[in-house]
């Protein structure tokens, strides 16, 4: 007969880290949706010891994770084009990523530099509950 070899406690010593993949697999088959978010969410904290420790495995995907929060792997070659007919699907999307983090920072810095025009607005307009000192101040300087 068919034997049954699920007993981790066996294979723990052969494999390492059996454990976690035997529950990895099991909750892939179990809950799919519950399996990407895991396995999201390592990426997520890889990219995240790896951006602490500037080892900096998996550049893309480091920046994708600081700039947009989500943790996706891009470690694959995805620089070399050599022929734009040939273009794979990882490409693409590394191009997407690249892209999406390009235009990310780039509102980022206008938003910083209109929040820093509103700022110095705010702080160098005269209103309604500074208009007494502002005026007082007027006296001040007209009276000398």
């Amino acid at each position: 007969g068919k034997t049954n070899n699920t007993d981790t406690q066996q294979d723990s010593g052969l494999v390492p880290h059996v454990e976690s993949i035997t529950e990895s697999l099991s909750l892939i088959f179990r809950d799919r949706d519950a399996a990407i978010q895991n396995a999201t969410q390592a990426r997520y904290n890889k990219h995240q010891e790896s951006y602490d420790a500037k080892t900096l495995d998996d550049v893309l995907g480091i920046a994708v994770q600081q700039t947009f929060g989500i943790g996706l792997s891009y470690d694959f070659e995805h620089f070399d084009v050599p022929d734009e007919k040939d273009v794979s699907i990882h490409q693409m999307r590394a191009r997407m990523a690249k892209s999406a983090v390009r235009r990310k920072r780039e509102l980022d810095r206008k938003m910083k530099e209109e929040l820093e025009v509103l700022r110095r607005l705010k702080n160098n307009v005269v209103t309604s509950k500074t208009k007494d000192v502002a005026e007082e101040e007027m006296k001040e300087v007209e009276s000398e």
